[in-house]
C-alpha cells in the first residue's frame, strides 16, 4: 500500500513539473490547476519576453538553469528556441534572468503541494 502510494505520488509530482497545474488536474483540483499553471507560465514567459529569449540557457548561466529548469518542459523548449547572443545589449537581461528562475522555483513549491495533498489523501484513507 505504502510503495503504491509512493508511486502515485512521484507520478503525479513529475506531471507536475513536465507542465505546471498537470499534477493538479491529475489530482481533480482544476481550480489550483489553473492558478499555478497561469502563475508559473506567466512568470516564465514574462521573464523570456523581457531578456528576449536569452535569458535560458545553461551554457551562459549554469547557476540560473538549476532554477530555471524546475519549470519543466517550458524550461527546455524555451532553452531551445532560445536567441543566441547577437551583438547588442538586451537591457532587461538579468530582469528576465530573475523572472524565469523565480518562476521554476515556484513550480517546485507546486510540485510538493501535488506530493503532499496525495501523501495526506492516502493517510486519510
Amino acid at each position: 500500500m505504502m510503495v503504491a502510494m509512493l508511486a502515485h505520488a512521484l507520478y503525479q509530482t513529475l506531471l507536475a513539473w513536465l507542465l505546471p497545474g498537470l499534477g493538479h488536474v491529475a489530482q481533480g483540483r482544476y481550480n489550483k490547476a489553473l492558478y499555478f499553471a497561469l502563475l508559473v507560465l506567466g512568470a516564465y514567459g514574462t521573464g523570456v519576453w523581457l531578456s528576449e529569449g536569452a535569458a535560458v540557457s545553461a551554457v551562459r548561466f549554469p547557476f540560473h538553469a538549476y532554477g530555471q529548469y524546475l519549470a519543466g518542459l517550458p524550461a527546455f523548449l524555451a532553452s531551445w528556441l532560445g536567441n543566441e547572443p547577437t551583438g547588442h545589449t538586451i537591457d532587461r537581461l538579468e530582469l528576465g534572468l530573475v523572472f524565469t528562475t523565480v518562476a521554476g522555483i515556484l513550480n517546485l513549491i507546486v510540485m510538493v503541494d501535488v506530493y503532499e495533498y496525495t501523501r495526506r489523501r492516502s493517510q486519510e484513507s
